[in-house]
């Protein structure tokens, strides 16, 4: 489930340092790197400047602050193999660190750049979904579940396919145990040839499904939770794309129905709002007998 914690586990357990780096957002990756760069920089510089910053050529008539920043900048420029020259190692201690340094750098700025192509490469599905759940009217006077996506990539989507399961924590036998039951929901459209527009996917509730009679205060009892996942074939990656979310108790809507995306254009193509996808109004609910 998404909205569940796990405990458990050992630290060692948790990480996974190559999915984390290639998943977070690119101001936590660049952040890392950029600390990494500054961290190491700063450890060979104070090695370097207790082993004597004289054996770089540095004037050592210079106070204390001031070679450490030389040092500091010199072991930048080894760590990147630039190599200016107007600072450089005299002696075989200082000439070894430099070699270990620069090998180090060498193999650092290896993986970041694999780990860029990395995040460049990963096909991701930009499906924006909308942040309530509706239960609204729908036809023969009936009740439906219904969210709706849109996909805001310019890459093409095709064989778009819609899997939503229901989550319920319900009672089980005689001494009052409780456990929790999935249902998978029948949708009256599971799979679209083409995603190019928003994408309505409801689910009928009729009689036979797990939502029939159901009221908002007993959903919230059950601990109610929908699962759904996306998937669909991108051009541009060439690949299967997935996208996933949920919807808990408290972020269903009873009785609303959704504004219209679909906006006036002064040409022949199809237009529509996507500041409007999670916009709803109220509306009365047909009873259900």
């Amino acid at each position: 489930m998404f909205n569940s914690e796990r405990h458990g586990y050992t630290f060692f357990q948790q990480m996974h340092i190559y999915h984390a780096l290639v998943t977070m957002s690119w101001g936590w990756f660049f952040s890392i790197v950029l600390s990494f760069f500054v961290l190491v920089n700063l450890l060979f510089a104070w090695v370097y400047f207790i082993v004597g910053a004289e054996y770089l050529g540095i004037d050592s008539t210079h106070t204390s602050w001031h070679q450490f920043w030389e040092v500091f900048f010199f072991s930048t420029q080894t760590f990147t193999t630039v190599g200016y020259g107007r600072v450089n190692p005299q002696g075989l201690l200082t000439g070894a660190i430099a070699s270990i340094e620069a090998l180090l750098g060498l193999l650092a700025f290896a993986l970041a750049t694999g780990l860029m192509y990395g995040r460049f490469a990963r096909p991701r599905a930009n499906i924006l979904f909308i942040e309530n759940t509706l239960i609204s009217p729908y036809r023969n006077n009936s009740t439906g579940m219904m969210f709706r996506i849109v996909h805001v990539n310019q890459s093409q989507v095709i064989d778009a396919e819609a899997t939503v399961i229901l989550s319920l924590v319900e009672p089980t036998g005689a001494q009052g145990a409780m456990t929790r039951n999935f249902y998978p929901l029948e949708l009256e459209r599971r799979h679209i040839t083409f995603f190019a527009q928003p994408w309505t996917i409801v689910h009928p509730i009729t009689e036979q499904s797990p939502l029939w009679g159901m009221t908002k205060e007993a959903f919230k009892e059950a601990s109610g939770e929908i699962v759904i996942l996306i998937k669909g074939y991108d051009d541009t990656f060439d690949n299967v794309i997935h996208a996933r979310s949920s919807y808990i108790a408290e972020e269903f809507e009873w009785g609303a129905k959704f504004t219209p995306m679909i906006t006036s254009s002064d040409t022949a193509f199809i237009a529509f709002d996507i500041q409007k996808l999670s916009k709803y109004d109220k509306v009365e609910l047909p009873r259900q007998d």
